[in-house]
């Protein structure tokens, strides 16, 4: 039963890198790394769970952050021609 944990988890964490939306990617992993933190718990592993405490944190973190690459700059329209 334990160790289905630690499979699903394997699961979660790998079928993320399949999203093409980042935010998508990032919530599968922060859910990923919860089951990762659950498997730690359950078989009393301190690195486990560490670990995965701050990958969720980070996850979400960057989950809630706004976009850190600007928007494209508006494009001006092409000025008139003249009948010369």
């Amino acid at each position: 039963m334990i160790s289905s944990i630690g499979w699903l988890a394997t699961a979660l964490v790998t079928a993320s890198y399949f999203f093409g939306n980042h935010k998508t990617l990032r919530l599968m992993q922060a859910l990923g790394a919860v089951v990762w933190l659950t498997y730690g718990i359950l078989i009393n592993s301190k690195p486990v769970m560490v670990a995965n405490i701050i990958v969720a944190v980070v996850a979400l973190y960057s989950t809630i952050l706004p976009s850190r690459v600007p928007p494209p700059a508006p494009v001006a329209p092409p000025a008139p021609e003249t009948g010369d």
